[in-house]
This record gives C-alpha cells, structure tokens and sequence, in this order.
C-alpha cells in the first residue's frame, strides 16, 4: 500500500519520498552495512547517494543493473564503495552490468544525469596520507596498502553520469581513489558524463580494456 503522505505534503512536494513501489523495484538510497547481491530480473532505482560501507560487499550478477533518478536537488545521486568494502561486478559481454538513469529512453542519450559510480580503497596516495573527495562526506581514501583489493569491475557500462554533486563539486562518470593493486578492472565503457570519463586519485590499481 502506497504511503498516505504522498502527493499533497511538504515531503511529496519537496521530493523528499521514495518513488510509488513499483513491482519487482528496488529503491537504493542511503547506507548499506551488509552484503547485497542484484539480480538480473530486478530493477534497482538510485534515488540519492548510496554508500556501500562497514566492509560490506557488493556483488552484481551478470546481466543487473542500477539505474539513477535524475538529479532535481542540486546534489546528485552516487554510489560509493567506501574504504574496506568491495564491489564485485564480474559480468560478460553477452550480459554486461549497467549503470545507467531512468530518464525516459526518448531523453537519453544525455550528459550528467547522475553522479557516478566511486570506489575508495587504501593504497597509496600523494603524500601517502588519507584524503577525502570532495562533495562525498564518508568518502575516505588512500593508505598503506599497495595491495589492496577493492573488488572486480569486468564488463562494466556507466552512461550518462559526472553530475555535481553539490554546487561546483563533481565526480567523474567512473572515479578509482587510492584503489590497490589486487583489484580487477578491465572492459569498462563510460560514456555521456558530464564531467571526465575515468579518473584515478592515487592509488596503484592496473586498468585495461578502458573505452571513454
């Protein structure tokens, strides 16, 4: 049943609620403590900034996808994989993981309709020192460890990021922050972001198959 509150409160009109349900839906906002796996046969919605955290993992199978609300607040939806989590998106060319935006299919393609997906690891940085994106509060990254494994991207689309996040601050549609040397990146595509395809803050990871 639909919340009471929708369509004629303050919260409704200042989109401050979730979108109605819509079967099979599944709406990502917020933080995520725990292991989550997607599902090809499930859509899932990025309605504001997601943070992956607390060393939870993230897996993405073959063929599932995020897909984000547009920005209508001045502070753009984002994923982020913060320090000590992983993201595990270990897809085929037959099915591909998407990040993409809902906007109506007629609008697309389109630059910057979200903000973009970023993963924070502990390798090192300039200065060897921990450092933070600007924009993203919890977004902490770099440290020690060269090594360090932050999951797989194969076989990963981003379309249609590099939104800001917040007046004059921006992400890249895809942004790798002091990301180590164990983690798997290869047959990436990001394409339509506002702002750079595929930035690298530090870190040491070794990234191959890159269309921008």
């Amino acid at each position: 049943e639909d919340m009471w509150i929708r369509d004629w409160t303050w919260l409704s009109d200042n989109l401050k609620l979730l979108p109605k349900p819509v079967e099979n839906t599944e709406y990502l906002c917020g933080a995520q403590n725990v292991n989550k796996t997607l599902f090809k046969n499930t859509s899932y919605v990025l309605t504001c900034q997601w943070f992956v955290r607390n060393g939870a993992f993230l897996t993405m199978m073959p063929g599932s996808g995020i897909y984000s609300a547009e920005d209508l607040t001045g502070r753009s939806p984002a994923i982020v994989i913060a320090r000590g989590s992983k993201i595990i998106a270990d897809c085929t060319k037959e099915e591909p993981c998407t990040f993409g935006s809902i906007v109506d299919s007629s609008l697309l393609p389109a630059e910057g309709k979200w903000g973009g997906l970023v993963i924070c690891g502990a390798a090192p940085t300039q200065g060897n020192s921990s450092m933070v994106i600007d924009g993203l509060q919890g977004a902490d990254y770099g440290g020690l460890q060269p090594d360090d494994f932050s999951g797989i991207l194969r076989y990963v689309r981003v379309w249609y990021g590099g939104h800001q996040l917040e007046p004059g601050k921006y992400v890249s549609g895809l942004t790798f922050a002091g990301v180590g040397s164990r983690t798997i990146v290869e047959n990436i595509e990001v394409a339509y972001s506002e702002d750079n395809g595929i930035s690298f803050l530090g870190g040491v990871v070794d990234a191959k198959y890159l269309s921008v």
